[in-house]
């Protein structure tokens, strides 16, 4: 182990340093003798040590935390090793070799092939912030994969990624999504897709989530005559979820888009549309009643715009007029009386018509006596779009209207050919949006709308989850993660 630190800077230590109790050390803390190397206190029990002051500069920005402790309790706590760069913070190369590297979590070193692939990822002052590593510490890192392409690697994730040096080290457990929510009282999931089933994806959804949205829609292939159901796929996503102790919630049950309806539903009278209704939620509710705990019974009543009018002129409302609505939850709860029932609606956190137009049927469908439970809030998002004392202040309205508050489709999109700023701001609005619900009275639940960018889903088409397409954690998942902890 190398001692690095100046005189000056030794008196910076002991100016602002102060003589503690080995008793009074937690894991975190930063320590040092009377004299000498400063080390980091890990999760483990044992010290690690900055083997020069540019590896601590990357971690902190001065001394004012670093707490002195006598030589006998020093020499107390074992070695652990030395620390290393902060991962993504910057490029670095050894000193007998010209390779430049980027740091990844772990002390990995990550070899930047090109000079374009450089500016990309760290800017046009790339070269400005390269450090070498001198040979003696080449040791303490390892080589990891080439970085060929943008996607291969992000300065941000890892950042985020190593929040600080037990999790850099790999000496404390980060807790999944759902371990985190679950101590909000909360559940958090997301939207199952069938048809990108299997290996990681079904690893990733198993450990960070407790909660799936298994999606059942008229023009599907479920529901192909009058007559006629096929849940062989709905059932292998149900008895999926179950099977790993996921709360499943259904989508969706009654929706005005006639992109969703079949061509034989259109084709029928007016006068046959709240018996069609009937005999499908029937079906479907008590098949799943006891396995699907939580529906979405009407979708997006409400017009675009600021009319602040519900949709006409598809098949229920020509069928039962605005009633369709209430009849769709009085016998979505005949059908499973244990349900939790919701109604779902997007842009309510930015639309003011529209929000006041999704209040104030929420408060009609209740002095009616309707079993609706609770109002999703989808929350397809740019970073920008929303405020969010303005969203905070409308979960509130509606849960002391008396309805639970679940957020239902969370996406955040960016631009097609998003930058690294792109994505930190992405981070940030996740992180806003579940930082705001927690704060709003009877949040019950959070949804984000897919698992991994590429598999687009209806309204958002870029980059718009917290995995990318290779199923790597973007910054918006550590946004996540912030703002559950």
């Amino acid at each position: 182990m190398k001692k690095f630190l100046t005189l000056a800077t030794c008196c910076l230590l002991l100016a602002v340093s102060f003589r503690v109790q080995a008793a009074t050390i937690s894991t975190g803390d930063l320590i040092k003798g009377s004299t000498g190397a400063v080390y980091y206190y890990g999760q483990n029990g044992k010290r690690f040590v900055f083997p020069n002051s540019k590896t601590y500069f990357t971690w902190y920005t001065n001394f004012s935390t670093v707490k002195t402790i006598s030589a006998g309790e020093l020499a107390a706590i074992p070695l652990g090793g030395n620390v290393t760069y902060r991962p993504g913070f910057k490029l670095v190369k050894i000193t007998t070799n010209p390779k430049v590297y980027a740091v990844a979590v772990g002390g990995v070193l990550r070899w930047v092939k090109t000079e374009a692939l450089a500016i990309s990822l760290y800017g046009a002052d790339w070269n400005q912030k390269i450090d070498d590593i001198p040979d003696a510490f080449f040791v303490n890192y390892t080589v990891g994969a080439e970085i060929t392409n943008v996607s291969d690697f992000s300065p941000a994730t890892e950042l985020a990624a190593a929040g600080n040096i037990n999790i850099d080290k790999k000496l404390v457990a980060v807790d999944a999504l759902k371990t985190l929510a679950a101590r909000h009282g909360v559940r958090f999931g997301s939207n199952y897709q069938w048809e990108f089933r299997g290996g990681e994806y079904d690893k990733i959804f198993e450990t960070e989530f407790n909660t799936m949205v298994a999606g059942i829609f008229w023009n599907d292939g479920s529901h192909p005559s009058r007559t006629e159901f096929d849940f062989s796929e709905m059932d292998a996503k149900v008895n999926w979820g179950l099977a790993r102790g996921l709360g499943v919630y259904g989508q969706t049950l009654v929706w005005f888009d006639p992109g969703e309806m079949p061509d034989w539903l259109k084709a029928l009278p007016a006068s046959a549309g709240e018996t069609v209704m009937n005999e499908y939620i029937d079906t479907v509710v008590k098949r799943y009643a006891g396995k699907i705990k939580f529906w979405n019974v009407v979708n997006e009543a409400v017009n675009d715009g600021d009319s602040g009018t519900l949709r006409q002129g598809h098949v229920w409302a020509k069928a039962m007029g605005d009633d369709y609505i209430r009849k769709a939850f009085v016998r979505a709860h005949a059908a499973d009386p244990n349900a939790i029932l919701y109604y779902n609606e997007y842009d309510i956190e930015s639309n003011k018509a529209k929000f006041d137009a999704t209040k104030a049927l929420l408060i009609n469908l209740k002095k009616q006596g309707a079993p609706v439970h609770a109002l999703g809030w989808q929350m397809h998002v740019k970073p920008g779009s929303f405020d969010s004392e303005l969203l905070l202040a409308r979960m509130n309205e509606i849960a002391d209207l008396g309805f639970d508050n679940y957020i239902t489709e969370l996406d955040v999109e960016l631009p097609e050919n998003a930058t690294a700023a792109d994505y930190e701001k992405q981070k940030q609005t996740f992180k806003i949006v579940v930082e705001t619900a927690l704060k709003a009275r009877r949040l019950k639940s959070v949804v984000v709308w897919g698992l991994r960018d590429g598999d687009t889903w209806w309204l958002t088409k870029n980059h718009h989850t917290l995995f990318d397409e290779k199923l790597n954690k973007k910054p918006a998942y550590y946004g996540v993660q912030e703002a559950l902890k």
